[in-house]
């Protein structure tokens, strides 16, 4: 590009001559020229780069969308998937109202799954419910609870005829005390919702286990009549807090009460006194907590 005597420059510090400037300068025009060239292909290059990237972002979320219709869970029967489903379950503890969680979890994954398991009864018959109180003077916290009620009751209807095992732990307010009378008479209607709606299902027990306030837990036991669990085959109640030891011998010592059910095998009751009044078919149990 360059003559010999201008190379010889660049080993020494003499000045270039005029027709040497004159020759540097008709070079600079044609390299910045190319330079130019240069910089068009690469942005055109990267334009290129780009729009070929987006084409293969689409065609990975084909081949992944199409991918899925071939994927073997789709080929599974309802009948199996409801089995797998069913071996999700909590097997220590009754299943939790809670959406990260099955058998909830499971309507989540698709609109397939969430059909196949809202119909299978057998993945909703059992339920840990945790009951808080019902202020009727607090609007919002009203109607967070009829709404957490609500999903209770479509929980229970999905079980169909199924015999269910059900636990309920009552919260408390932390200030409650227990010469607090004023509360515990409140309590019986703030907790009521829950037992009514449990009750509705009674005949369908067949294991019940409950840890609520002694006024309320009274209440409770004084409504349920062995008639009305047939298939009642473990009752637990937790002396609760709230009260004496002895205020649930009367419904518990009831002749036509719960302690009376005739498929009863399993009880566990927690501090009571006057143990051998009980109307218990001892001779039938196969668990006994005292």
């Amino acid at each position: 590009m360059f003559s010999t005597s201008l190379r010889s420059r660049f080993r020494n510090n003499d000045p270039p001559s005029v027709q040497e400037t004159a020759e540097v300068k008709k070079a600079f025009g044609i390299v910045f020229g190319q330079v130019r060239a240069l910089e068009d292909e690469i942005a055109r290059l990267q334009n290129k780069r780009k729009t070929l990237e987006i084409e293969t972002k689409d065609l990975e979320a084909f081949m992944d969308g199409h991918t899925r219709l071939l994927s073997p869970a789709r080929k599974l029967l309802p009948e199996i998937l409801q089995e797998i489903f069913f071996y999700c379950l909590p097997v220590a503890h009754n299943a939790v109202l809670d959406a990260k969680e099955a058998p909830l979890l499971l309507g989540r994954v698709c609109s397939q799954w969430r059909r196949i398991a809202y119909s299978t009864p057998r993945l909703w018959t059992s339920i840990h419910i945790i009951a808080y109180p019902i202020d009727s003077t607090r609007r919002s916290a009203s109607c967070r609870e009829i709404a957490r009620i609500e999903a209770i009751s479509s929980w229970l209807s999905r079980s169909g005829i199924l015999p269910l095992s059900i636990s309920m732990y009552c919260i408390l307010p932390l200030s409650i005390s227990i010469s607090n009378a004023k509360w515990m008479q409140m309590s019986m209607d703030q907790f009521r919702p829950y037992f009514e709606l449990i009750t509705k299902h009674a005949r369908r027990w067949r294991s019940i286990r409950v840890q609520i306030p002694f006024a309320d837990m009274r209440n409770f036991l004084m409504e349920l009549d062995a008639d009305n669990f047939p298939l009642l085959e473990g009752f637990h109640v937790d002396r609760g807090i709230l009260g004496k030891v002895g205020m649930l011998n009367h419904p518990l010592s009831r002749k036509d009460g719960i302690l009376s059910a005739p498929s009863l095998r399993v009880l566990s009751i927690n501090k009571i006194s006057r143990l051998l009044d009980l109307p218990v078919q001892w001779s039938l149990l196969k668990g006994l907590d005292l």
